[in-house]
């Protein structure tokens, strides 16, 4: 869950796809090298963030899923797409899953949590 916080957050605060890359990388190529096995979550889906609008999260977000999937696929990592499954089409959240169309509700956390124990299961296989 942290790398997708410090990613959206990144977003927020309008950071480059370079930076992103630089930042997710550090983290993830430290991890095996001190026997922890990776899980990159994608950012989930955001049209728009209500308190800063017009950032266009709903095409920033998907960009940076393709990276970042692309990364995991590179190096052997899980990629956990939290996107595909919460993505309301419009690369917004679906209604049940959010209150503001940014933060998850109980029941977005209970698909999450279902979805990161598959995540680490799987990583714990390679």
């Amino acid at each position: 869950m942290s790398c997708w916080v410090a990613v959206e957050q990144c977003i927020a605060r309008g950071a480059s796809k370079v930076k992103l890359h630089h930042q997710i990388a550090s983290m993830a190529e430290l991890a095996p090298a001190n026997g922890i096995k990776v899980v990159i979550p994608s950012v989930m889906p955001a049209f728009d963030f209500p308190w800063s609008p017009g950032l266009n999260p709903n095409t920033k977000i998907p960009a940076r899923n393709k990276l970042l999937e692309a990364y995991s696929m590179e190096e052997g990592f899980v990629y956990l797409d939290y996107f595909r499954a919460m993505t309301d089409g419009n690369n917004g959240m679906i209604g049940a899953y959010t209150t503001d169309g940014v933060h998850a509700t109980e029941e977005g956390y209970q698909l999450m949590a279902s979805m990161v124990e598959e995540a680490i299961t799987a990583a714990r296989g390679r």
